[in-house]
């Protein structure tokens, strides 16, 4: 049985918990609680055993956190529940949707007619590693900039998610050259967000954040990038698949430096 996920039923949906993951219930209060967000709940012999979630942004739709509990895994729940949300995404009439495949979740996905259209590089600074930089050409967002960075956001991403990313803008980082702004960090947007138009901006951006977090997760077709960051002492963890079930995916991948999150790209 398909239903939405609720604070009544939010206990019994933290079951299906990954042990590989981050804690996911800071991500399902989310969802219950932004109007562009919804989350299923699928139910098998009155036991919550899988959820699913969809973020919808202007005219684009991201599916997140499409977990089946590992006791009920291949028998066929991870695709009613992808099923139920192409269902219900395409009935409020988006037609470009989008996903970060896991190992488990990718056989599933292709099966029901999404398209590999990218992939995303993992990698984790060992701890022993402490890297410190400084760059005149960085500072802190002003919020006459704000528009200026979801402007650019539209332009790297091909979406527009601006109700999505405009609560983190507040501590934005950007990369400015002569007045120009190049590129922007958004540490407190998902994994950290950091985009370019720029090279030379984005690859310092990624410096600059390689001293506050460390793991990154890169586009790997930024190929310059996913170089850099390994020059700093990152290794690579993983690769994940980015999946499209779409008629357009204007996505650049060699201009992000750190994509937002496993939920929106």
């Amino acid at each position: 049985m398909i239903t939405d996920l609720t604070y009544e039923n939010l206990g019994a949906a933290l079951s299906v918990q990954p042990a590989d993951w981050g804690d996911i219930r800071p991500h399902l209060e989310f969802y219950i609680e932004k109007e562009y967000c919804h989350c299923l709940t699928l139910s098998h012999k009155n036991r919550v055993v899988g959820i699913g979630a969809v973020i919808y942004h202007a005219d684009t739709a991201w599916f997140a956190h499409i977990v089946v509990h590992e006791d009920f895994r291949k028998r066929g729940f991870g695709s009613t529940i992808t099923t139920s949300l192409i269902n219900m995404a395409k009935s409020n009439g988006y037609n470009n949707l989008f996903l970060d495949a896991t190992e488990y979740g990718y056989p599933v996905y292709k099966k029901l007619g999404f398209k590999q259209t990218g992939s995303y590089t993992h990698l984790k600074l060992p701890e022993a590693n402490k890297i410190t930089i400084d760059n005149s050409n960085i500072s802190t967002a002003s919020s006459k900039e704000f528009s200026a960075l979801i402007e650019m956001d539209m332009k790297v991403s091909g979406e527009n998610r601006i109700q999505f990313i405009s609560p983190f803008l507040k501590d934005a980082k950007v990369y400015k050259r002569q007045n120009e702004i190049l590129g922007a960090y958004i540490p407190s947007l998902g994994d950290g967000y950091v985009m370019a138009t720029e090279k030379d901006a984005g690859l310092a951006l990624l410096d600059f954040r390689a001293q506050q977090k460390s793991k990154a997760m890169l586009p790997s077709e930024n190929k310059e990038a996913v170089a850099h960051i390994m020059k700093l002492g990152f290794v690579v963890v993983k690769e994940s698949r980015r999946m499209a079930l779409a008629e357009a995916d204007l996505f650049r991948p060699t201009c992000v430096f750190n994509r937002v999150s496993g939920q929106v790209g």
